[in-house]
């Protein structure tokens, strides 16, 4: 079983933000969001989202702008 300790916990909280950063874009289609990235890997049409799905999205993302303060969840 793996052990996880504050610097490998610290690693992959800056992994996960590094990575989130980097493919939020992928998900905004500028009027609403996507369920998932089957348009960049499988190369078919947008999965779009509803709209009641799509204010989680946007409260999720502030929630995230708050906490880490990255001007891309604001832009976004």
């Amino acid at each position: 079983m793996t052990q996880y300790t504050t610097t490998s916990g610290g690693k992959a909280v800056k992994f996960w933000g590094r990575s989130l950063k980097f493919m939020l874009g992928m998900y905004d289609t500028g009027v609403g969001t996507l369920y998932d990235l089957r348009h960049v890997i499988n190369h078919e049409p947008p999965n779009r989202t509803r709209r009641n799905y799509h204010r989680t999205h946007v409260a999720l993302i502030h929630e995230m702008a708050i906490v880490d303060g990255d001007p891309i969840f604001w832009q976004t």
